[in-house]
């Protein structure tokens, strides 16, 4: 049973327990009680109905995306990836075997797409994208061996 719901079952049985009370009142004792009760019941629905779950929360959760390719040391790159405000270049001499790049934030339903190259346009040995919603760790969305270009949509 969701904490709504909870909520709700409670509110029907103090109004049950309610109305036996105020059948034992005077006539001037059952308004005041009415509306007292009537008043609290609309400060409990308020608390109800606000604290719902939204079902659009993540879409305003705020990602990061990583984009990571896997070279040979001494290899002459070219890296072009999605960030959100356009396309990105990185083109020099890798001395390492992993060129990476982070942006953001970027909203669900960003394009992040990657590719590269190395030593004048033959295949890297891997491109990666992966995610981090809301700070959480990044997580492998897409990883792709042997290849020039991958996309993925944030956060589907």
């Amino acid at each position: 049973m969701g904490v709504s719901a909870y909520f709700m079952w409670v509110l029907l049985c103090k109004f049950a327990a309610t109305f036996r009370v105020c059948l034992l009142l005077k006539n001037d004792e059952k308004m005041k009680f009415r509306s007292l009760f009537l008043g609290l019941m609309a400060i409990a629905a308020i608390f109800v109905f606000v604290g719902c779950k939204d079902d659009d929360d993540d879409l305003q959760s705020k990602y990061y995306v990583r984009y990571k390719m896997g070279v040979t040391p001494g290899d002459e790159i070219q890296m072009s990836y999605a960030a959100p405000d356009g396309v990105k270049t990185l083109q020099y001499k890798c001395y390492e075997g992993t060129v990476e790049s982070v942006v953001g934030p970027v909203e669900k339903g960003f394009r992040a797409s990657l590719s590269g190259s190395v030593n004048g346009g033959h295949g890297v040995e891997y491109l990666e994208i992966s995610t981090s919603e809301d700070g959480k760790p990044f997580v492998t969305n897409l990883h792709l061996d042997n290849g020039s270009s991958i996309y993925y949509i944030v956060g589907e």
